[in-house]
């Protein structure tokens, strides 16, 4: 076996691991999550979860993968990619968490003054996965959230 046709079966095997994970923790919208036996996490768990760590994910519209750094003083800095060129790589702001129970932020873009991008969603746990919803209608898209200290 040459080493084209080893890579290759390496990155046949990667791809069908890959989309055996991501079918594993994808599901259609809120309802299907919480039917699986997904929990909401309340205040407590985001103010444990949230400061200190980086989420990692796509916006709730799916047109952006991003990367969100939460400092414990409220301030939160992020890069995105895989938008349209003249949207800005990275944005910086703050978080909080509101009376309802949703992690809010704030952002500016680091690069150019585009506006504001201001947005709050519900946390959820299942099975070690983290997802976030914007809505709690059960037909509501959710996207997963990979956290990392």
């Amino acid at each position: 076996m040459n080493c084209q046709s080893i890579r290759t079966t390496m990155f046949a095997a990667l791809v069908a691991f890959g989309t055996t994970i991501v079918n594993a923790e994808e599901f259609a919208n809120l309802g299907e999550l919480l039917d699986k036996g997904a929990k909401r996490l309340d205040a407590a768990e985001l103010k444990a979860l949230i400061p200190g760590a980086t989420s990692k994910g796509t916006t709730i519209g799916g047109r952006l993968d991003m990367e969100t750094a939460y400092s414990a003083d409220g301030t939160a800095t992020g890069r995105s990619w895989g938008g349209h060129p003249e949207m800005p790589p990275s944005y910086s702001g703050t978080w909080s968490i509101n009376e309802q129970v949703q992690l809010c932020v704030d952002f500016m873009a680091a690069e150019r003054t585009i506006g504001r991008m201001k947005a709050c969603g519900w946390w959820y746990s299942f099975n070690g996965v983290y997802y976030i919803a914007a809505s709690e209608d059960r037909g509501a898209v959710i996207r997963t959230r990979k956290m990392q200290r």
